[in-house]
């Protein structure tokens, strides 16, 4: 199910609490990809089980900055989106609300535990948050 990574890092400490990243939203993607209006770009910070490579993972968690279409976003095929996503190892995704954003925006995106539970937040700032708990 999963595409090749262009950066990935691993880790094999048991205790990770939490992870959070911070980026501004970019300019719109030049290439549209080959079929116009139907390529996407998913940038976003992650924790998954297993490698993630070759179908191993049972599961990744991912605040998402995605340009065009995607698990959780079927309209409209152009524009800045930020959701919380949790996409299972067969690749059902589910997400938090889906929030606008525009070139320039500051983004943070967090995955937190508490207890057994993770939840998953795409801020937004004034914008809104995102969030889902698996």
């Amino acid at each position: 199910y999963y595409s090749s990574w262009i950066v990935d890092t691993v880790s094999l400490h048991p205790s990770i609490g939490m992870m959070a990243t911070n980026w501004t939203v970019p300019t719109a993607p030049e290439s549209r990809g080959p079929v116009p209006g139907m390529s996407s770009v998913y940038l976003f910070n992650g924790l998954e089980t297993g490698t993630g490579h070759g179908g191993t993972s049972k599961g990744i968690l991912q605040p998402v900055l995605s340009y065009g279409k995607s698990g959780c976003i079927l309209n409209p095929l152009a524009g800045w989106r930020f959701t919380a996503f949790y996409v299972t190892g067969s690749g059902r995704a589910y997400c938090g609300k889906v929030i606008e954003v525009e070139e320039g925006d500051a983004l943070q995106g967090r995955m937190t535990k508490s207890g057994d539970s993770w939840t998953i937040e795409a801020d937004a700032g004034g914008k809104g948050v995102s969030s889902h708990t698996v």
